[in-house]
């Protein structure tokens, strides 16, 4: 199951649903912990799949695909683009007289699920055999305005800046791996054995708990990266970036 999303760290929007979402910095957050933890109404009546779970194995997968760059559009189709993947988009900037780059992503993360069923009276007893995942991006576009040839001061400027925006989310979904990863042993340590009352209504159940569990993990993730994001995309810095070419 893949979910696939253009993406805004600098959103207002994704910053706060990402706050919302987590309410420390890091995987071992109390409040994240006490959410994992928390009863349901099956738990309170007593466990309908009584006994540790069966250790599971466990795999997480990066995917960072190579920079594709788009240097045929102009500086308002650039602004087009931004506008038509709203408010998922990553930024647009606006230097001198108009938009001059553009930096977009399509972020990944699935999961390939084995599970183990036992048959009991209420249903099936789910627990986990096997989880791999992937998470990361399935695409990486730069844009660069066309006004500008590729010999340009300018257009070395807007490249080097948006390859720089680049690095930042390439960085935070390495330093992502390994709490990505401790999540899902979290999620199945917690959470599992289950009761489904089917099969298929198991696999979407499984799912569901692997999202959930990873979520404080990436709005960490994207909160990490979208301090630096504002960081490069400073008014200071911006003015840095003109200073250097005189062909803007």
């Amino acid at each position: 199951m893949t979910g696939c999303r253009q993406l805004r760290p600098a959103s207002a929007l994704f910053r706060a649903a990402a706050l919302a979402l987590t309410a420390s910095t890091g995987l071992q957050g109390a409040a994240m912990a006490a959410e994992m933890a928390k009863p349901d109404d099956a738990a309170a009546e007593g466990p309908a799949c009584p006994g540790p779970a069966p250790q599971a194995l466990v795999s997480a997968q990066i995917r960072l695909p190579s920079v594709s760059h788009d240097l045929t559009l102009s500086g308002p189709d650039i602004a087009r683009r931004a506008a038509e993947v709203e408010p998922r988009i990553d930024h647009d900037h606006e230097w001198v007289d108009g938009t001059v780059g553009l930096t977009t992503v399509t972020f990944l993360s699935q999961f390939d699920t084995q599970l183990r069923f036992r048959k009991v009276e209420k249903g099936v007893c789910v627990e986990f055999r096997r989880v791999s995942a992937v998470f990361g991006f399935t695409n990486m576009t730069v844009y660069v305005a066309s006004e500008y040839g590729t010999a340009s001061c300018a257009y070395k400027e807007v490249l080097n800046h948006e390859h720089k925006h680049v690095e930042i989310f390439r960085n935070e979904v390495l330093k992502a791996r390994r709490p990505f990863a401790d999540a899902i042993e979290y999620t199945i340590r917690s959470k599992t054995p289950f009761l489904a009352p089917d099969r298929e209504t198991a696999e979407t159940m499984a799912q569901d708990m692997l999202k959930a569990g990873v979520q404080p993990v990436l709005a960490n993730m994207w909160l990490q990266g979208d301090a630096k994001h504002e960081l490069l995309d400073s008014q200071e810095s911006y003015r840095r970036t003109e200073r250097h070419c005189a062909d803007w």
